[in-house]
C-alpha cells in the first residue's frame, strides 16, 4: 500500500502556540504521528517530513516517532485504560483553579500539573492553600527551567502533596542543592535528554519521556532503563493531535501501566476530528484501539 500523508494545521490554546501543525501517516495498516514542536524540537515539520519520506528516520526525533508508531500501531487492537495527570492552563484565576481542581477530584483525577514561574511568587500562598484544601490530589508543579536556586527555594518550600517538581531551575547543576534544601521529588524533562548521567542520581525521582521530542522506541528504552535505575518513568505528550496521543497512550499503558502520566494536552486543541477528545473526561481514559483511530481518517 503506499504511503499517505495527512497534513494538519489545529487551533491551539496553550502557552506560546495559536496553533499545531503536523501530519499523519499511514501505511499497511500503521498509522503515525509526525509532529515537531516548535520551540523545542530542532526540526520543522517541512524537514521532519522529508526526512520520513527519504526513508531517513533517525535524522529527526519526530521522523522516527511516527515510523516506529506506524511498527506497533497494528497491535493496539483493544483499549488501553490509562490514568492521566490533569493539566490545568497557567492563565486560571485563583477561583477558576479551585473550581476545575475540584472538578478533577470528583471525575477521578488524583494528580493535578501546573506551570509556575517566579511571575508567580505572590500565587505561592496560593497554591499551598490548593495542597490543604484538596489532601488527596498530588501537585506536579512544572518550573520549565525559569527559575534561579535562590527563587526556586523560596517558592517551593513548605509545600505539601507534591508528587514532583519539573525542570524548576535555569542552571540544572544546581539541582541537587535545591533537593538539599527542599527535600522535594525531582523530575527530569530537558536535562535527561541532555545528561542521562545526572538522571541516575539519588535526588532524581521521575524521568519524563517525550516521544516526540525522543523517538518511541528511545523512549520505550529509557522507560525500561528508569525501571533498572529506580526511577519512575512518565510518558509526556507534546500536544499531539488524538492520533498521536493515544499512540503514545497505548505505548505507556504498555510499559508503564502503573504510572500517572502527563497526556492532558488534547483538551487545548480545538479541532472537532483531529483535536476531538473519543474517551470519557473520567479517569483513568479508555485510550481507543487502532480500529477506532482510522476512523478517524475516513
Amino acid at each position: 500500500m503506499a504511503l499517505s500523508v495527512l497534513t494538519y494545521k489545529i487551533p491551539c490554546e496553550f502557552g506560546r502556540w495559536t496553533f499545531r501543525t503536523g501530519a499523519i501517516v499511514t501505511q499497511n495498516g500503521g498509522i503515525g504521528e509526525l509532529a515537531p514542536l516548535p520551540g523545542f524540537s530542532l526540526e520543522t515539520l517541512e524537514e521532519g517530513l522529508e526526512a520520513f519520506e527519504s526513508g531517513h528516520f533517525s535524522r529527526f526525533p519526530s521522523a522516527q516517532t511516527a515510523h516506529d508508531m506506524m511498527a506497533v500501531s497494528p497491535s493496539y487492537t483493544t483499549p488501553s485504560p490509562i490514568h492521566v495527570a490533569g493539566l490545568l492552563s497557567p492563565t486560571l484565576d485563583w477561583q477558576d483553579l479551585k473550581s476545575l481542581v475540584k472538578i478533577a477530584e470528583t471525575n477521578g483525577y488524583k494528580t493535578i500539573k501546573l506551570k509556575v514561574s517566579p511571575k508567580d511568587l505572590s500565587k505561592k500562598n496560593q497554591l499551598r492553600s490548593l495542597c490543604h484544601d484538596f489532601p488527596q490530589i498530588k501537585l506536579r508543579l512544572d518550573g520549565n527551567r525559569q527559575f534561579t536556586l535562590e527563587e526556586s527555594i523560596d517558592f517551593f518550600s513548605n509545600f505539601s502533596n507534591i508528587d514532583y517538581i519539573e525542570e524548576p531551575l535555569i542552571d540544572s547543576s544546581d539541582l541537587k542543592h535545591f533537593y538539599e534544601k527542599t527535600g522535594l521529588p525531582i523530575a527530569m524533562d530537558e536535562t535527561l535528554r541532555q545528561s542521562a548521567i545526572m538522571g541516575k542520581s539519588n535526588w532524581v525521582t521521575a524521568w519524563i519521556l517525550k516521544p516526540t521530542l525522543s523517538g518511541l522506541e528511545a523512549c520505550k528504552a529509557l522507560a525500561k532503563e528508569a525501571s533498572l535505575a529506580g526511577k519512575r518513568a512518565i510518558w509526556s505528550s507534546s500536544f499531539e493531535s488524538v492520533i498521536g496521543l493515544s499512540l503514545i497512550g497505548h505505548t505507556a499503558y504498555e510499559c508503564c501501566p502503573d504510572e500517572t502520566h502527563g497526556l492532558d494536552t488534547l483538551q487545548f486543541l480545538s479541532d472537532p476530528t483531529l483535536g476531538a477528545k473519543p474517551w470519557s473526561i473520567k479517569n483513568p481514559w479508555i485510550i481507543p484501539p487502532i480500529d477506532v483511530l482510522r476512523s478517524y481518517l475516513c
